[in-house]
C-alpha cells in the first residue's frame, strides 16, 4: 500500500474499532500491539491516533498516552445537550444562506452517504466518516468555522453513542431513509420545515438512548438559559410526548 493508503486504512480501522467498541471507553491504545494485529507499521497508526483525537475519539494525555474516550452516561448527556445546542444553530444559519453551490456539495455528501450505508436498515460502523461528513455539508453555509468544527466533533461521538447502542441491540438507530428526509427539507423546504426535521432527526435517537424525559429537560434548561434554536422546546417536547 502507499503511504497514504496506509494511512487511511489505519485511520479508518482505529476509527471503526472505536465506534463499535471492539476498543472500549477508557481501553488505552497499545500502537504496537495493534499494528501487528492489523499488519501495519506503528507509523501510519500513530497518525490515526492524532487524527482521531481532534474528533474527541481519543484522548491524548502525557500519563497514560492515547485513550479511547469516555462514555459515562454523564459524558454522553453533555455531548447531547451541546449537539442540541449548536447544530440547530450552525444548519438555521446555513439554510439561510442556500445557493446552488452549497446544494452541489450537499448532493455529493449525500450520495456518498448512501454509498457508505448500503443495503443495511440499521446504521452500519463503516457509515463514518461519510455521516459526519453529510451533517457537516448541511451546516457548512453557517459562515463560522470554529462553530463547523465543534458541530464536527459532536457529530462523531455522538454518532460513536449511537453505534454502540445499536451494536448492543438497544436501540434501532436511524435509518438511510431518515436520513433522505432530512436532506430533501434542507434542499427544498422551508427554513422552519426543515429545522423541524433536523431537530426530530437530532433528538429521536437521543430520546431512544437516554429516555425522552432527560431530552426534554435538556431542551427546556437550553431555552431558560436564553440559547438554542426557537424551535427547539415546541420540536423536543412534541417528539418525546408522541414516544410515551
Amino acid at each position: 500500500m502507499a503511504a497514504t493508503t496506509r494511512a487511511d486504512w489505519a485511520e479508518h480501522r482505529l476509527r471503526t474499532a472505536i465506534l463499535t467498541g471492539e476498543l472500549e471507553p477508557g481501553e488505552r491504545i497499545r500502537i504496537e500491539q495493534l499494528a501487528a494485529a492489523w499488519h501495519l507499521s506503528p507509523t501510519p497508526l500513530r497518525e490515526a491516533v492524532r487524527s482521531l483525537a481532534h474528533t474527541g475519539l481519543v484522548d491524548l494525555t502525557p500519563q497514560r498516552g492515547a485513550t479511547v474516550a469516555g462514555l459515562s452516561p454523564e459524558e454522553i448527556a453533555s455531548i447531547y445537550e451541546l449537539r442540541l445546542l449548536l447544530e440547530p444553530r450552525a444548519l438555521r444559519l446555513s439554510l439561510h444562506r442556500r445557493d446552488w453551490a452549497w446544494r452541489a456539495d450537499v448532493e455529493a455528501a449525500w450520495l456518498a452517504l448512501g454509498r457508505a450505508w448500503g443495503e443495511d436498515r440499521r446504521a452500519p460502523a463503516h457509515v463514518e466518516p461519510a455521516h459526519t461528513a453529510f451533517h457537516e455539508a448541511l451546516a457548512a453555509g453557517c459562515g463560522n468555522r470554529e462553530l463547523l468544527r465543534l458541530t464536527r466533533r459532536l457529530a462523531a461521538q455522538s454518532m460513536r453513542v449511537l453505534l454502540l447502542a445499536i451494536a448492543q441491540d438497544r436501540i434501532e438507530g436511524p435509518t438511510l431513509a431518515d436520513h433522505a428526509e432530512l436532506y430533501e427539507a434542507c434542499v427544498e423546504g422551508d427554513v422552519d420545515d426543515a429545522m423541524r426535521v433536523a431537530i426530530v432527526h437530532v433528538g429521536r435517537p437521543m430520546a431512544a438512548r437516554i429516555g425522552g424525559d432527560a431530552v426534554r429537560a435538556i431542551g427546556a434548561r437550553i431555552a431558560e438559559a436564553g440559547g438554542g434554536d426557537p424551535l427547539l422546546p415546541e420540536v423536543l417536547d412534541t417528539l418525546t410526548r408522541a414516544a410515551r
